[in-house]
This record gives C-alpha cells, structure tokens and sequence, in this order.
C-alpha cells in the first residue's frame, strides 16, 4: 500500500514509522499537494487547506488527525478553544471533504487531563499523543480501510487564525490563570467582537424553554443521549446500558416518589433532561443534567438547569447537591455560575452543593 503523509515527520511523530512497520510504501509531504494517486492519504499537523478540486480529483480516501473532539472546535487552536468557549476536550480521526473538518468520523475519544498539565503547551502534548494512540489503536482497520464513517451530528464551532485574542499570553501561559483574565476583558469592544461567543440559536431562544415531567413517550431520546459517547465518559456511572435495563429504570424513576425527571424543550425539539433524586429523609436531592447530544454548544445547558432548579424548589425547598467527574470542565462551570459551592472532591469526583433559600 502506498501512503501520502501530510504533515509531521518521522521525528513528530510515530505514525509513519507505523505505518511502514505494517508494511506500508510512505511518502512524505508538508508543501501544498495537487492530485496525486495514493491509496491512502493522511493529514496530521498539516498547514494547508485541500482543495476542493485537488479532493475531487483524488481517488482514494484522505484521513485528517484533529486534536479536537468534533464537532466542536473545528479549524485552528482546538485546544485553546475548548479551554476557552468550555466545551469537550478530545481527538477525532475523520474523512477530508470539502470543508474545514467538517468530514464523516471514524474515530474519535475524549480526553481527560490526569497527568497534571496545567499550560496549554502540555495539555497540547497530550492531545497529540492521544490521537496518535487513536491511530495506533485502529491501524489495521485504517490501512484496511474496513472502518464505519458516521456524519458529524450538531452545530459544533468554527474558529479562525484571526481568532485567537491578541491579548493572550502564550501557550506556555498556565490555563486556570490565562482564560479567567481573557473572560474578564470580554468587555472590550475589539475584544467581544474578536471572539465567538455561543448563543443559542433563533431555533432554540432561551426564553422558550419549557418543562414536561418524564413519560414512557421520552423512552427512546433519553436512551439515545444516555448512551452518547461523551455522556457515557462524563458520566458518573460509566458504560453503554442495554435497552431492558434502561426501560425497567425508566418505569422505576416514572413510579418513584423520591426522583423526579424534567424533559426540556423549545418548541417542539426535545433539548435534555434534568433528573433529581430526593434523599431518605427529604431533606437534600442530587441534581444531574443530561443535554441532547445533538445541541451541544448552544448555550442550552445552564438555563435548561436554572428553570428545572427554579420548578423543582417552588415544590421542595430543600438543599441540592450535585458530583461531577474533575474532568467535566464544562459542567463545573455551569454549576459553579448557578450558586453551587463545592463543598469536597476526591481524586475523581468534585462535590457541589447549593443550599435551600
């Protein structure tokens, strides 16, 4: 098999010394290409956009290597960006088409920060190291091309060169410092209009949100978001559930007295589910939030769990806890913006509590 490498070298990365382990002929390129007959073309760490005619003219498959977690953070600086609009953290492996990583995806993990990376330059190491163990983990399905492609499902972001504020300190700049000073200059005009922000969408207007109690109806969403793969990893009970053991759940948290589960929407879409599970003694509930997967990054998250927080204690005016895994960044935040205090952690799990009014 003849392999175009676009990208890193033998020195930046493992992969082409993989690939020709695996018995591959690699050739290896970082100027811009033409059309060229290869039997695989892989982009990684690669500073040129493709064509859209050099795509159509090439007659084999191009896999770009994406430190990000797509859809999310398509384009340039991926990780600054996930840090910064707080959304997932991750390595995807996709096909090239004619936009800027916008291809079907192949493979794709999200990553944790365990190792103790606290600037963007280490947190940037792991990534790269992550998407290359993606890689490794799949060669022989790649070079085989034996995989299954799956379209890219919600509205992600899109982030430019022209992005990246000029008031940032560099990536050696330590990130629990660095984007708390960028999100206090968010005042600034240049600034504000610099930086993409995400808003919901006219289709999903925060202000239209309503709440539904949980039916059997609501079987099939949640069962779908529940086993999402990101949902899976974030969490606290990990795992992919069958279908029995997610309908007898169901039935049970429908028929109990001490959980109570809102269904969010705006109009008629179905946007996620806030669950409360109400202690012995009545007087505490442990709040989770689950998004449709499909709307992430639309700023849906917080004011979903607002008004589910504001129905559920005009009922029970009692105090509200919540665990999160350390590495949900995104969810501590919201949390956080909403009046919980953390009250404890662990080395996995960080403890939130807001206290009855």
């Amino acid at each position: 098999m003849q392999v175009l490498f676009l990208g890193y070298d033998r020195t930046q990365t493992r992969l082409i010394d993989a690939m020709i382990a695996a018995g591959c002929e690699v050739h290896h390129s970082r100027s811009p290409v033409g059309v060229v007959q290869y039997d695989l073309i892989i982009s990684f760490g690669y500073r040129h956009i493709v064509g859209r005619e050099v795509i159509r003219g090439i007659n084999c498959p191009i896999l770009n290597l994406h430190i990000s977690y797509l859809p999310f953070n398509r384009g340039t600086h991926p990780n600054f960006w996930a840090y910064f609009d707080n959304t997932p953290h991750g390595v995807t492996i996709h096909i090239m088409d004619a936009g800027v990583d916008t291809g079907p995806i192949l493979f794709q993990k999200y990553v944790d920060f365990m190792n103790g990376e606290s600037t963007f330059l280490e947190s940037h190491t792991t990534l790269v190291r992550a998407v290359e163990d993606l890689f490794l983990d799949h060669i022989e399905t790649i070079l085989q091309k034996k995989w299954e492609a799956k379209p890219q499902e919600g509205q992600g972001s899109m982030h430019f060169l022209r992005d990246l504020p000029p008031e940032f300190s560099g990536w050696h700049s330590t990130v629990s410092d660095e984007i708390p000073r960028l999100l206090s200059n968010l005042s600034h005009d240049r600034f504000q209009n610099r930086v993409p922000q995400f808003k919901p969408t006219e289709h999903y207007p925060i202000s239209k949100i309503r709440l539904s109690r949980v039916s059997s109806g609501d079987s099939a969403d949640l069962f779908r978001w529940r086993n999402d793969p990101l949902t899976q990893h974030m969490s606290n009970t990990p795992g992919e559930l069958n279908i029995a053991t997610h309908e007898k759940w169901l039935k049970d948290s429908i028929d109990s007295d001490t959980r109570e589960i809102f269904i969010g929407r705006c109009g008629g879409t179905k946007i996620g589910m806030v669950r409360f599970d109400i202690s012995s003694k009545k007087n505490r509930a442990e709040v989770s939030i689950n998004l449709n997967p499909a709307l992430r990054g639309q700023g849906l998250s917080k004011p979903l769990l607002q008004e589910a927080i504001k129905v559920f204690h005009s009922q029970h005016n009692i105090t509200l806890t919540a665990r999160i895994k350390q590495s949900n960044l995104v969810s501590k935040r919201i949390f956080c913006s909403l009046g919980f205090i953390q009250i404890s952690d662990s080395p996995l799990i960080t403890f939130y509590e807001l206290r009855a009014q």
